[in-house]
């Protein structure tokens, strides 16, 4: 065990292998962690007293420990940061003895998506640092006073009490350590005037947040108003760019009599505030409204809350109990609600994402040995919708439902940069009036104002940060297909940050079902079955100006030669020989007036497609300015001859960033760079999904390339998700992306930065 300093620069680091941790019953013990759930380790606290006080999980499975070592009779303390695999083995790999102990101390912690550590530090080194798998600490060069960190869907970090700024509460860190200069976080304005922010006081709580489903961040800390002078708590929203919300609360401010303010639970979308006054545990609904005081059974300071609405709380020196949302027993957890472990004592626990429960302490009887237990739960830290949440899916033929050109499904005229269109979904081209739970469309914009992007996201919604589409000059046309959850009216909204005209045509839509023959997904590793460059699936040779290819998809790579009612394509137009569009349709009807990709001559454009299967399980696809067209099936939807089961329903969503490449510290702009990122199992897809519908955004491209999106840990299939023609390019494509295991991996053919949205997921049954 060595002391460190902090390091000048980030230390190289290797990820040990991590073991699979075997599965449970709910509320039991994990077996193959320790033993009987519970590691006892007293291998480096020299006879001094443990005292644990946080516990975090990595990537890779395995736990970062923070704590002290206290001597017998003594107040003085060491820190010791420990690091131990997924089965609770101390990893000799961190810093050669798995222990450390840093100078300055560090505070709370929360993982980087590379797998590193961002870490609160002494103010002498700026506040913030970074823990490396080595072990080795490398300082920011920031000057913040951060009590809470969290960890960001994109991969930045909310870092909590700057009170370095004023009443600027929240700063967002990058994973390279830079400041986003863009987020705000001011409080100030939001405040009666002549308050004062009461960080500097201990009996004031510090800014202190967690994160809503739409991505907002809500924030809770004291303050003192002038009259009358009394500390009080404030609670506040921030968008995702850091502007206070002020529809929440108050003009933006909700306001608590209390000092401490305590705001990290949240079940769907009720927030849960802890005080010390009054009502121990107050509830607060999305928008602002005190709703009244919430009942625990326990002291509301111990509890934890899973995305389902259930709690826990330690109940016994050694046992946790799981609640329901009535705060009754959940006798579904352990014995009658209670799970045991056996040989510990418990100082503190924690939910993890997937639904296991980490509880760190002592030995029983033994204040020199490090316990960590671990017991199994089914739910972790993503939310949890109440209603009915799986739909299928049914194709249609497609229809142009919305032109502002000719005013079509909307005013007719150029939608203004920054203005919006709602688009109705129901009763629209045969669409049911009722029961609609999301929608397929090619969104169009044509005849840009300005360069910049659309976004297509339920009405009645606060507008996501996430792109559908980007523009990158005034007067270009790009399409792109969406998945979007319809909102609560039936419509769906866009949104225009550019200008120009909007175009959607609709292919299917998806309505509630627990179970179906039909609309399933079923999905592969994406394979080519046609290219006219080679002859594969069709003729050899370029399409003609105005000339159309028969394309049988029954029976051709994954797809079964029966039973299929719709297929996945990512379309790709290579080399086309003027500008003008090509149209995916089902073979044997008439060629429907609407398009799925638009073309420039020489260049090479790719939209993913869901299109009917037609006549002789055949779809024809029709270039007007004549190219060479390729295709890569993805997926396909099962059709009524199908067997009933749960297994590729679709579950929609608010559209979600959960990575972006430009947040991180090694991003994969060198040519031919791969990375892998974990979408399953996460605050954003819970376990059990099999694939996501997801936007996938390259942009900063290094020259002319593609990229392919596949199942983590299965070899790269010679196919492509979308093509960049030029250096410093800015193409978003849909990609419907298998998830092996719970990971996706990605591959950039000449370098460039990758930002990933997600719609929505499917059941892996």
């Amino acid at each position: 065990m060595k002391r460190w300093g902090l390091a000048v620069a980030a230390a190289a680091f290797a990820t040990p292998l991590s073991l699979a941790v075997p599965a449970a019953a709910d509320g039991q013990p994990v077996g193959g962690f320790g033993v009987a759930g519970v590691v006892i380790d007293s291998s480096f606290s020299g006879g001094n007293n443990v005292v644990p006080q946080q516990v975090v999980e990595l990537r890779d499975g395995s736990f970062i420990v923070s704590g002290l070592l206290v001597p017998n009779g003594q107040q003085i303390a060491q820190q010791f940061v420990a690091r131990y695999s997924a089965t609770g083995t101390l990893d000799r790999s961190f810093d050669g003895d798995g222990v450390i102990i840093p100078s300055p101390g560090i505070g709370d912690l929360t993982p980087l998506p590379d797998g590193r550590v961002m870490v609160t530090a002494s103010s002498a080194v700026g506040g913030l640092a970074i823990l490396n798998l080595d072990g080795s600490i490398t300082p920011l060069p920031l000057r913040l006073l951060p009590w809470q960190l969290i960890a960001r869907s994109d991969g930045a970090t909310y870092a909590l009490g700057d009170a370095t700024r004023g009443d600027h509460v929240v700063t967002v860190v990058r994973p390279d350590g830079a400041i986003d200069a863009r987020y705000d976080g001011n409080i100030g304005p939001l405040l009666p005037t002549g308050s004062h922010m009461g960080v500097s006081n201990v009996a004031f709580s510090p800014p202190n947040g967690t994160v809503l489903s739409d991505g907002r961040l809500v924030v809770g800390f004291a303050f003192t108003a002038p009259q009358p002078a009394q500390p009080s708590c404030g609670i506040v929203a921030f968008d995702p760019d850091g502007r206070p919300d002020l529809t929440f609360g108050s003009n933006g401010l909700l306001s608590l009599p209390q000092t401490v303010c305590l705001v990290s639970h949240v079940v769907d979308d009720t927030i849960r505030v802890v005080g010390d006054v009054g009502d121990p545990v107050v509830t607060v609904s999305r928008d602002g409204v005190r709703l009244g005081p919430a009942t625990a059974p326990f002291d509301a300071r111990d509890l934890l809350l899973e995305g389902t609405g259930a709690m826990y709380s330690q109940t016994g020196s050694n046992k946790i109990t799981r609640f329901d949302r009535l705060g009754h027993p959940d006798t579904t957890f352990g014995t009658n609600g209670v799970a045991t472990l056996p040989g510990m004592t418990i100082d503190g626990f924690s939910l993890l994402e997937s639904g296991d429960v980490v509880a760190w302490g002592n030995a029983a009887g033994n204040t020199t040995a490090l316990a960590l237990g671990r017991i199994h739960g089914s739910f972790g830290t993503a939310l949890q919708p109440p209603a009915v949440r799986t739909t299928k899916f049914v194709p249609m033929a497609p229809a142009r439902i919305l032109d502002t050109r000719s005013g079509l499904g909307a005013p007719r005229g150029i939608v203004a940069p920054g203005g919006h269109v709602d688009v109705q979904i129901a009763g629209v081209a045969g669409v049911p009036p009722s029961g609609i739970a999301a929608v397929v469309l090619n969104v169009t914009a044509t005849e840009g104002v300005n360069a910049g992007y659309v976004s297509a996201y339920p009405s009645a919604t606060r507008q996501p940060s996430v792109s559908s589409l980007n523009l990158e000059a005034p007067g270009q046309t790009v399409a792109n297909l969406v998945t979007v959850k319809v909102g609560v009216d039936g419509k769906v909204t866009l949104f225009t940050s550019g200008g120009g005209h909007l175009i959607a045509d609709i292919t299917g839509y998806y309505t509630p079902a627990t179970s179906s023959t039909d609309g399933r997904l079923r999905t592969a590793a994406p394979e080519r079955v046609l290219d006219t460059r080679s002859g594969l699936g069709g003729p050899l040779g370029s399409v003609a100006v105005g000339g159309h290819v028969d394309l049988r998809v029954t029976g051709a790579g994954s797809v079964p030669g029966s039973g299929v009612a719709a297929v996945v394509l990512n379309v790709t137009a290579d080399q086309a020989a003027a500008d003008g569009f090509v149209t995916v349709w089902p073979t044997g009807a008439d060629r429907p007036v609407v398009s799925n990709l638009n073309l420039v001559a020489g260049e090479t454009r790719a939209n993913l497609v869901v299109v009917r299967v037609g006549v002789g399980g055949q779809v024809s696809l029709y270039t007007s300015g004549g190219a060479d067209l390729i295709a890569d099936v993805a997926g396909w939807f099962t059709d009524s001859t199908a067997p009933l089961g749960t297994a590729g329903l679709f579950v929609p969503m608010t559209p979600t960033r959960i990575f972006d490449s430009r947040q991180e510290t090694a991003p994969p702009t060198k040519p031919a760079s791969s990375l892998t990122r974990r979408i399953g199992s996460t605050a954003t897809v819970p376990p059990g999904a099999a694939a996501v519908a997801s936007n996938v955004t390259v942009t900063q491209s290094a020259g002319p390339g593609f990229v392919t999106a596949w199942p983590a840990g299965t070899t790269r299939p010679e196919v492509s998700n979308l093509n960049t023609v030029r250096g410093g390019q800015t193409i978003a494509n849909a990609v419907v992306a298998p998830l092996g295991a719970e990971d996706v991996a990605l591959f950039t053919q000449s370098g460039a930065h990758l930002i990933v949205d997600i719609d929505g997921w499917y059941t892996r049954g």
